[in-house]
């Protein structure tokens, strides 16, 4: 005879021990169970299956969830970088305006240091002064001869700076309009500096300041004679020889003749003519 499980009354084979439909023990089962469940089995029923969905449930691997903290932790650095950037961007604006303040005042300092009134400015003070540094604020052409000594000194008389510095900047503005050079000369009507239209490093309109110069020939109708000029040693011979340019003054210049060392050239140079003429003699 079929029988039929006690928990879900379902046909069961024999032998078994437990049913094939619910899972339920068979094996103490004695007797024969109506094909048919009562109205209470299957409330039963679905009450043990729901307690057996919760275990097979209970017992499964749990699924891991999304953890926000990581989206959180992701999304952190990002806002960092941005800010970063940001700082960054702030700070190069910053030095950029540095920079441009600095290079500002740097051409502002340098155009006041270079224009014409200050140079004019500074030479006045040196000359008044009898200051060797006259001599680094102006320009001398190539093979030009000073001595400071002398050059104050036969300045005493023909130079008065009150009038010459209103001369200089008047020379300078004019130079700077034709694009000229402008000759400034002393109470007796000698040269004595050019203004000379240029321009600094930074572009600007400036002046340079040369001290004026005489041109020094020399002739001799002496055998080998030779004179001195620094380091330098030049021959002088019946051709006229320019030897050089020369800012106003006195110099004695070293001569020798035939090998021996004779009496000095003394030459004073006025800076009234462009070109001098000396001759040498025993």
């Amino acid at each position: 005879m079929t029988q039929f499980c006690k928990e879900c009354g379902e046909p069961i084979e024999a032998p078994t021990r437990f049913c094939t439909s619910c899972g339920a023990i068979i094996e103490q089962q004695k007797g024969l169970v109506p094909a048919k469940p009562t109205q209470s089995e299957p409330i039963k029923q679905h009450e043990q299956q729901t307690e057996r969905t919760k275990e097979a449930t209970n017992d499964m691997p749990a699924v891991p969830t999304a953890e926000p903290s990581r989206t959180k932790q992701t999304s952190e650095p990002l806002q960092t970088k941005q800010r970063s950037n940001k700082k960054g961007s702030k700070i190069a604006i910053i030095l950029s305006l540095i920079v441009v303040i600095v290079l500002g005042g740097s051409y502002a300092a340098l155009h006041t240091m270079t224009a014409p009134n200050k140079k004019i400015s500074a030479f006045t003070e040196a000359l008044t002064n009898k200051d060797d540094q006259l001599f680094s604020l102006v320009v001398f052409p190539e093979q030009t001869f000073y001595d400071k000594t002398q050059f104050f000194k036969e300045l005493d008389d023909v130079v008065d700076v009150k009038k010459l510095q209103p001369k200089m900047e008047k020379a300078a503005k004019q130079a700077l309009e034709t694009n000229t050079s402008i000759t400034v000369v002393t109470e007796d009507d000698v040269p004595f500096v050019r203004i000379v239209p240029t321009t600094d490093y930074a572009l600007f309109n400036t002046i340079d300041m040369e001290l004026a110069t005489t041109k020094l020939e020399l002739t001799t109708n002496e055998k080998k004679t030779k004179i001195q000029l620094g380091s330098d040693s030049v021959a002088i011979s019946s051709k006229p020889v320019i030897i050089g340019r020369f800012v106003r003054g006195t110099y004695n210049i070293p001569v020798t003749i035939d090998g021996k060392t004779s009496e000095p050239l003394s030459v004073q140079v006025t800076g009234k003519e462009r070109l001098q003429q000396e001759t040498i003699a025993k």
